[in-house]
């Protein structure tokens, strides 16, 4: 078995364990059935290891584009039209292991945790409604004694969780 590495930001870690699928920018042919791959969080530096279902699909730019639409975990048009629309897409992933990090920070949400948020905040922001540049905050922050549960986590876009900063809202 083979192990392929992939990186991302917190988005893409999260599109991942939400989806059951991978998309990527970069070619993703030397992948076997069987393989495994092995996605690194570059935000919260936690290791997800999944196993190929599925030999991967390319598709269309059109199609890209449909499924970056409706899926909204990877960001703005802007990114989107930069990384061509991650045309490479492998699909039914199974988990096979979590690795937290060994010394995760007090802000470290794991990934169960945030893709339960995702979905009970539709993927937008709960103070807008927006659907660009999204980010995981705490209700009430870290520094104030708030913890790492669900119910103290929720999607805010870039500019609602900047105006908040650490204060209680």
């Amino acid at each position: 078995m083979k192990i392929h590495r992939r990186d991302t930001y917190q988005d893409g870690a999260d599109a991942v364990l939400t989806s059951r699928s991978w998309h990527s920018s970069t070619p993703l042919d030397a992948v076997q059935v069987g393989d495994m791959l092995r996605v690194r969080n570059k935000d919260t530096l936690e290791v997800v290891d999944w196993r190929i279902a599925e030999l991967p699909i390319n598709v269309s730019e059109e199609e890209a584009k449909k499924e970056w639409e409706e899926l909204r975990f990877f960001g703005t048009a802007t990114l989107a039209r930069r990384y061509g629309y991650f045309p490479y897409v492998l699909r039914n992933l199974e988990r096979l292991r979590e690795y937290p990090p060994t010394k995760p920070s007090p802000r470290y949400i794991p990934s169960e945790v945030r893709a339960r948020v995702w979905h009970r905040d539709d993927g937008r922001c709960k103070r807008c409604g927006s659907r660009e540049e999204l980010q995981f905050d705490h209700i009430i922050p870290v520094s104030k004694g708030g913890s790492n549960a669900e119910e103290n986590v929720e999607v805010l876009c870039r500019s609602c969780n900047l105006g908040k900063a650490a204060r209680v809202v």
